[in-house]
């Protein structure tokens, strides 16, 4: 029972640090984790779907809020048109710089479970 009471702890420390993200960056983490994965260049959205464990649904809403707000686009890959593509914009580029050249501060209940 001890350890659903520390898993308590994580759930809080995760719903305080998402709230001051959303509040310093103005998009949410898990719009903050696909900025961060296109920083090596455009991908596929169901590579994108397997390595953040997003259903097919949530990623959509996920990307449709970040294209709104101009940071990704998507397109068709000209060698396969059943594959969606996302990449970062200009905008998002900067967006994605500002956020790594920024400290990002991590509540200590959770920057103790990174260090492993």
């Amino acid at each position: 029972m001890n350890s659903i009471c520390k898993l308590k702890d994580i759930y809080k420390a995760l719903h305080e640090f998402e709230a001051s993200f959303l509040k310093q960056y103005g998009i949410t983490v898990n719009e903050g984790i696909i900025l961060c994965m296109l920083g090596d260049g455009p991908l596929k959205v169901g590579d994108i779907c397997a390595d953040c464990s997003l259903s097919n649904s949530r990623l959509s809403k996920v990307l449709g809020s970040l294209e709104k707000k101009g940071y990704v686009q998507r397109t068709i890959d000209p060698n396969d048109r059943r594959v969606v593509m996302v990449e970062l914009t200009p905008i998002g580029i900067e967006k994605r710089s500002t956020m790594s050249e920024e400290q990002v501060c991590i509540p200590d209940a959770l920057s103790k479970l990174l260090e492993k």
